[in-house]
């Protein structure tokens, strides 16, 4: 619910969906030249802090943090929601909204290395997610609430063993023509500065347990594992089925991009190590 629950010109949950924030749609694939000259600009000083050697010395903590030989903890702060306190629409010189969105990525980068003072490294690419849609598992109805980042009630469609013929298997499609277009553009905006790249991050977590409630309501999901625990196992089976079916379409489609490097990995900061695979897959045309 990042767009639908966002107070700013940050409409995403937290620093791991900045490369879904970055990817237009196909008709936003265009920046003016004077927005090209902001981007250029801010691009240059986010290499300038990312060849810094303080922020190389942060890179290599990190691989020692995840390889278990860090003699000190490590802090990653990520203000989620509160980027739109920090970086708001009247401190933004571009007027596209594709370079708007990029305007705030690029600031969020310059604010980590000027002034955020904790251990995210700032690295020299410049993340664009795959351009896809997604269905999901059910029509959710938000009955009240979730304007301005405020609380939101929703209605759980899921009420007993009859309904759960509503849950769908969420099916992905990819538009790689678009996915192509936007990483041509950034190529030609940040020539010689950042170096743009396609990260298929489809999710920080596994878990199933928010789409358990979006599709019960929370408090209904609390109440069932007491009185009726058959509808809850039958729920999960539904979305574990649907959850490996989604894994086994990103992995045949070679959708999946190695997470060993500063990408977000929920409460374990980030997944800088050498102990995972190293490897590019390829964009499929």
């Amino acid at each position: 619910m990042g767009a639908f629950n966002a107070t700013g010109v940050w409409t995403e949950v937290n620093y791991g969906q900045k490369a879904i924030f970055a990817t237009a749609p196909s008709d936003e694939i265009n920046i003016n030249k004077k927005d090209k000259e902001v981007l250029k600009d801010l691009a240059f000083k986010v290499q300038k802090f990312a060849l810094e050697e303080k922020n190389l010395e942060k890179k290599k903590l990190w691989y020692e943090h995840n390889e278990l030989k860090s003699k000190k903890p490590l802090i990653f702060c990520d203000p989620e929601n509160g980027w739109n306190e920090i970086i708001t629409e009247d401190m933004l010189n571009c007027s596209g909204r594709l370079a708007r969105r990029w305007e705030v990525v690029l600031l969020k980068e310059i604010f980590y290395g000027r002034s955020m003072k904790d251990d995210k490294p700032i690295e020299l690419f410049f993340d664009l997610s795959y351009s896809f849609s997604e269905s999901d598992w059910i029509d959710r109805r938000v009955i009240s609430g979730g304007l301005h980042g405020g609380s939101y009630k929703w209605e759980g469609q899921i009420k007993s063993l009859d309904d759960i013929d509503k849950i769908n298997f969420p099916k992905i499609e990819v538009d790689y023509k678009t996915t192509l277009e936007n990483l041509n553009l950034a190529n030609d905006v940040f020539e010689g500065m950042l170096i743009p790249r396609i990260k298929g991050q489809w999710w920080w977590t596994l878990g199933l347990t928010y789409d358990l409630a979006s599709l019960m309501g929370l408090e209904n999901m609390f109440l069932y594992f007491y009185d009726n625990p058959e509808l809850i196992y039958a729920v999960l089976d539904k979305l574990i089925e649907g959850t490996l079916l989604k894994l086994k379409f990103l992995e045949e489609n070679n959708l999946l991009s190695l997470n060993n490097d500063d990408s977000y990995v929920g409460s374990g900061g980030l997944g800088y190590t050498t102990e995972l695979p190293i490897g590019v897959f390829p964009i499929k045309t």
